[in-house]
């Protein structure tokens, strides 16, 4: 519905009777007049400028991580893909970047413009999009990756860069912390932390840890800004007698590195306090660590 709504002639083709169905109520409920083909998308039927294809990861009874095993294949889509003057595929959230990188190396030109798009909506990874031809952007680095926050308020906010490593902060340095950012889940998996980290002058708390900390706040609308007010060892009667400095009583659980349920340690650390606070536990060198902190 997008592409018809920016003016452009639309066909759907897909092999599920019921798809087609959804897809042809779909074009009516708006009042769009579009073709609708049983056809293998892989295949395409007519004639277009553009391809836009999300390929069936459904298999038993989930969904499939095996691009193989999806209809069309990721190989399939990509052969595709280079057949037009531009196009995109959507692919799993948790498909692994190397794999992707691999299939894209194997099955599309090497002049083909690429913008490959982690977006995650409220937080929360929903896929990842590889754009090709007039669609990316020909003037990228051909290992440019994008990070993609879509708000519930309908803001976009993105992050560009190539992968790079960061180093941590030393052990004395991530004790005293005075601001934490908590990345989107779309840097994560896009391999940016340490590119935005650089970026932001940051550093991880911790080697592995998907925290980053320093001296300043966060800007990033990427980053869960977050000001650090206290800090202890992870032992229930420490954090119990740091919040009562803060009078503070329920909390709520952020953690990275730490096996146990957020619910089972906001009830466990929780202290007697009257205001609401959060906690951040985090797996520092020296063990496990509880930051009292305030967002930003």
């Amino acid at each position: 519905m997008a592409l018809y709504l920016e003016g452009l002639e639309v066909v759907a083709a897909d092999l599920d009777p019921a798809s087609l169905a959804c897809a042809r109520a779909n074009l009516e409920h708006h009042g769009a007049h579009g073709r609708v083909l049983l056809a293998d998308a892989a295949r395409p039927a007519a004639r277009t400028d553009l391809f836009v294809v999300d390929p069936d990861r459904r298999a038993g009874e989930g969904r499939s991580l095996d691009p193989a095993a999806w209809s069309p294949t990721l190989a399939e889509c990509l052969a595709a893909l280079s057949r037009f003057e531009g196009g995109c595929v959507k692919l799993a959230p948790a498909l692994a970047s190397e794999v992707l990188r691999a299939a894209e190396d194997a099955a599309l030109p090497r002049d083909l413009g690429r913008r490959r798009e982690w977006v995650s909506r409220n937080g929360e990874l929903a896929e990842i999009g590889l754009w090709t031809g007039i669609l990316a952007d020909a003037e990228a680095d051909p290992n440019q990756r994008v990070a993609v926050l879509l708000g519930a308020d309908g803001s976009r906010h993105e992050f560009a860069g190539v992968p790079s490593e960061r180093p941590a902060l030393s052990a004395a340095a991530a004790l005293n912390a005075s601001f934490l950012g908590d990345p989107d889940p779309a840097i994560i998996r896009a391999g940016l932390l340490g590119t935005l980290a650089k970026d932001e002058g940051l550093r991880p708390l911790a080697p592995g840890l998907g925290y980053l900390a320093g001296d300043k706040a966060p800007s990033s609308p990427l980053l869960r800004a977050m000001r650090v007010v206290d800090s202890t060892p992870l032992d229930r009667k420490q954090v119990r007698k740091m919040l009562r400095k803060h009078d503070i009583g329920p909390i709520s659980v952020r953690k990275r590195g730490h096996r146990t349920p957020t619910e089972v340690l906001a009830r466990r650390l929780r202290g007697d306090g009257a205001q609401r606070g959060e906690l951040l536990i985090a797996r520092l060198d020296a063990g496990h660590r509880a930051y009292l902190v305030q967002r930003l």
